[in-house]
């Protein structure tokens, strides 16, 4: 693509390489064959948003620039594969810190779930070496039907797609879904929870694969407002609560009561503060006129969304990035309620 018709004209190296890889979709098939070699239909599978042709000319032009090359597999399957040639394979440090830079923007209303290779740049996106230590071990990871082993050795992430070489056993090996895996790894689930309803499971040692959930780290949005912005949180959560907070802020955060029970807490320290990972939820009498308000504040609340005869619930995220949200209950309202259906069943809120 560096002799295509669109080009930056620019000698910087920056502009070169976008020359190669900047065209739409291009960064994420290199993505899809980070971890090894596809079939054009499994391209299409991990990235089904895009058209055939579109996947197909950005290949071509992949290939022309020598990131990607044609392959077959062995008999008896013999199926064409395309893979990243040792050039394009040395895209992935790059990519890695792109992904973990684009990991702290906003994730839409309701995020699609993530396909299983960008499931898996995201382990080495968000891999912490300090929380991982000096583990020196091998973990399996079965993604639907797609195995990967997890070496972790001396505070370093290695990934490869199958099972573990001859006479290497898993300590731990993790079967589940990448929604499931998002949800503890990033979204403060418990473990213990998803694996009682069934939606992860666990062979070999349970302690060795709890500690390898540890290893992850949430990404820190990044914020448009200054971590010692005093009015801006004081006009936030003024809006949200229909009066200004009770108390004064502190020396280092603003904390006040917002229930009985409950307390919110805004970092205003010099450090960029750590978002809560789970998210609180207030309820209202009516949650389209809540959200209307605060609207009209300029803060955005997602779309709202139902458990039919318990809750009507919606999420927003202060401008610090931790997870609030709305609810209205329902129950009664809508015919009769769900079976155990309560609106203080946090599973129906994550």
């Amino acid at each position: 693509m560096a002799n295509a018709k669109r080009t930056y004209g620019d000698s910087c190296g920056i502009a070169r390489a976008l020359d190669i890889v900047g065209e739409r979709w291009a960064l994420l098939v290199v993505r899809e064959l980070l971890h090894g070699p596809k079939r054009f239909t499994d391209l299409r599978t991990g990235l089904p948003r895009v058209g055939p042709d579109m996947l197909a000319a950005r290949l071509r032009e992949l290939e022309e620039a020598g990131v990607v090359r044609r392959g077959a597999l062995p008999p008896p399957a013999a199926s064409k594969i395309y893979e990243l040639t040792e050039w394009g394979a040395e895209l992935a440090p790059a990519l890695v810190a792109l992904g973990r830079w684009g990991s702290r923007t906003p994730l839409p209303d309701q995020p699609p779930p993530l396909g299983i290779d960008a499931a898996i740049v995201a382990l080495e996106t968000t891999f912490d070496p300090d929380a991982a230590g000096w583990v020196d071990a091998v973990y399996q990871l079965t993604l639907a039907d797609q195995v990967f082993t997890l070496e972790v050795t001396a505070g370093r992430l290695e990934v490869t797609r199958g099972h573990a070489p001859a006479g290497v056993t898993p300590v731990a090996s993790i079967e589940t879904d990448t929604a499931t895996l998002a949800a503890v790894l990033w979204h403060g689930h418990p473990l213990e929870r998803v694996v009682r309803e069934g939606a992860l499971r666990i062979q070999g040692d349970a302690e060795e694969a709890a500690r390898l959930t540890t290893m992850f780290a949430s990404p820190v949005p990044v914020s448009p407002h200054p971590p010692g912005d005093d009015a801006e949180a004081r006009r936030f959560y003024g809006a949200l609560f229909g009066r200004p907070p009770d108390f004064s802020p502190h020396e280092d955060f603003h904390e006040w009561q917002v229930t009985r029970d409950a307390w919110v807490q805004v970092t205003t320290g010099c450090r960029p503060p750590a978002p809560s990972v789970n998210r609180m939820r207030f309820q209202v009498a009516d949650l389209a006129a809540a959200a209307a308000a605060l609207a009209g504040h300029g803060i955005a609340v997602g779309a709202a969304r139902t458990l039919p005869g318990v809750v009507t619930f919606a999420d927003l995220t202060d401008p610090w990035g931790n997870p609030l949200g709305l609810f209205q209950d329902i129950a009664g309202a809508e015919g009769p309620a769900v079976p155990g259906g309560t609106v203080r069943d946090e599973r129906h809120f994550t």
